[in-house]
């Protein structure tokens, strides 16, 4: 007998004698959340993760920079994509010619890049602020996203809108003796790169083991 096909089978016997509720509850202590399936899909060719504050890019470069980076990572870690530029070549690109940079459209540094398209990142605020009567810190921020086809300069998507996928992150108020304001702002960073990243690939929500993302 094969023990291991037989497990689901009594689970599935098991919802049905027990009610919808008790059912789930089984099936959930058993297995887990059910896994979130992606926003989107993109072609697995050569990319660029572009981020900035395209109002202002100077005053979020670094967390612009380190967000671009770490989606990358992901990206590549949950084999969404087999190819991402290095941050690096975004970077020397931007530094050789800084006002011609700024002027570029997103497919004219696709294109000066070599790929095929671009995820590009409008990081609208990442900040952390403090409540001094209360010692307290707590940060938020919020991007806007959306992939480009570097050929037509067209949005991927999202489809029905050109201002990109709204993406937040928060982290709560916590004792600034235990939380530095650089220690919120790295978890900031981390969690808003995390939101972008699962926009593109299935994740497991939080549970009591911890948070889970699927590859493939």
């Amino acid at each position: 007998m094969r023990l291991h096909h037989t497990i689901p089978l009594l689970l599935v016997l098991a919802m049905c004698g027990g009610g919808c509720l008790a059912g789930g509850a089984l099936w959930y202590k058993a297995f887990g959340p059910t896994p979130v399936p992606p926003k989107f899909t993109p072609a697995n060719e050569p990319t660029v993760v572009l981020v900035e504050n395209y109002h202002n890019p100077s005053i979020t470069e670094f967390d612009a920079d380190r967000i671009a980076r770490d989606v990358g990572d992901d990206l590549l870690k949950n084999k969404v994509l087999a190819m991402v530029v290095d941050q690096d070549q975004v970077r020397a690109l931007r530094e050789a010619d800084p006002e011609k940079f700024r002027d570029m459209t997103i497919p004219s540094v696709g294109k000066a890049l070599g790929v095929k398209q671009v995820i590009y990142v409008n990081l609208l605020a990442s900040t952390v602020e403090g409540d001094a009567s209360n010692n307290l810190v707590s940060g938020r921020a919020d991007a806007r996203v959306r992939v480009v086809e570097v050929e037509t300069g067209h949005t991927i998507w999202p489809a029905d809108s050109q201002g990109g996928y709204p993406v937040g992150a928060k982290v709560p108020y916590a004792q600034a003796e235990k939380n530095t304001a650089t220690d919120m702002h790295n978890a900031l960073l981390i969690s808003l790169s995390e939101q972008i990243g699962r926009l593109f690939h299935k994740w497991k929500p939080e549970t009591e083991m911890g948070g889970e993302d699927l590859e493939g």
